[in-house]
């Protein structure tokens, strides 16, 4: 959004409700730090399955503005209304959504479709999600790829910037839950570690109700982990991602990927798509890391032992990081919006990046 704000060519206005009325732990945006942040009430219903926004259709319909961008989600029911009335007064309306990452039944199908051909546009965070959608019938020429980022200019001039003494061999930074599977890391790093003759140390960042049975687990593998608690001055969270080998997020991704990548460490994950979120696209196989077969934790720790191995005969942390400073970054997210706001041909920049990195490997 502060990308977008000094954008010259065009003027942007942003709507939306300054709480989170589904409480599932997505951080709230403070307003008060963009110009031009028009608070709208969003209402739950149905215990927050479905939400609403009434003063949304009046954006809707006014004559002040000639695009609107939506939240791509059917269950917000106001949108359906709202993106009509849009088109009726003449705008050019675009979904911003995840598109289609999982498997659905011919109902939920169905709904999908009828509600994004209400869109003139789809902006989407991964190519995959892209060619889903195009597999599906979904013209190809509507569907942009935006990727996802974090905030690119801080991180990236962290980058290298400082270390501390003591070498980590694996970093991940998360909330301990079941559904990271950081119990899986630690079972896989015990492996890895027996086979390559040394102990191997982790280092976790976050918080989360799994931290005394993580802690239990370290103990009966007799590995070294070191519980940082959470973190939240990213000066200290740089200090210990360059001091890093590599990060493993054996679990769910999410912007861990982009938060890893940026600093230039090899990152791990698992390969199951409908089990992951976007980001996992932007991890390039033996580029910039690696992605196991999903809940094997014996490929996991062969994963982990040959990046090991590889970041002891030397890499490029500038080449790991090359998909963040050329695509998961926010000028990239506001050049791909600006072309499909004005219907230019989307671009397939990332899949021609990822095909030529993959064929250099393989000569």
């Amino acid at each position: 959004m502060k990308t977008l704000e000094k954008d010259e060519e065009f003027d942007w206005y942003f709507f939306g409700s300054a709480n989170n009325p589904r409480n599932d732990g997505i951080l709230e945006i403070n307003p008060n730090k963009f110009k031009n942040f028009s608070h709208i009430p969003t209402k739950p219903l149905l215990k927050g399955k479905f939400l609403i926004q009434p003063k949304i259709i009046s954006v809707a319909c006014s004559k002040e503005y000639d695009v609107v961008i939506f939240l791509g989600d059917p269950n917000i029911l106001t949108t359906w209304l709202s993106a009509i009335l849009a088109k009726l007064t003449g705008k050019r309306v675009g979904f911003w959504a995840h598109g289609w990452i999982k498997q659905e039944g011919y109902l939920l199908t169905l709904i999908r479709r009828v509600f994004f051909s209400l869109a003139d546009f789809l902006l989407v965070y991964n190519v995959a999600s892209r060619e889903r959608g195009i597999r599906k019938k979904y013209p190809a020429e509507k569907i942009y790829t935006v990727f996802n980022s974090l905030n690119y200019e801080y991180h990236s001039k962290l980058r290298i910037l400082s270390k501390e003494e003591r070498p980590i061999d694996i970093i991940c930074i998360a909330r301990l839950t079941k559904l990271k599977r950081l119990d899986l890391l630690l079972r896989a790093a015990a492996i890895a570690g027996d086979r390559l003759g040394r102990s191997i140390n982790v280092t976790l960042i976050g918080d989360g109700p799994e931290l005394e049975n993580l802690s239990k687990l370290s103990r009966d593998l007799h590995i070294s982990v070191d519980f940082k608690g959470s973190m939240y001055q990213e000066k200290d969270i740089a200090l210990l991602m360059n001091s890093a080998k590599i990060c493993v997020s054996p679990g769910q991704i999410g912007l861990t990927a982009m938060h890893s990548l940026v600093y230039g460490l090899p990152t791990i994950t698992h390969a199951r798509w409908d089990k992951q979120m976007p980001e996992y696209e932007a991890i390039i196989e033996g580029i910039n890391g690696s992605l196991f077969e999903y809940d094997d934790v014996q490929d996991l720790a062969k994963k982990i032992e040959q990046w090991l191995l590889s970041c002891e005969m030397g890499i490029s942390r500038e080449d790991v990081a090359s998909p963040v400073d050329l695509f998961y970054n926010p000028d990239y997210q506001v050049k791909m919006i600006k072309s499909a706001i004005i219907g230019e041909a989307p671009s397939d920049g990332f899949k021609d990046y990822a095909d030529k990195m993959k064929g250099r490997r393989n000569e």
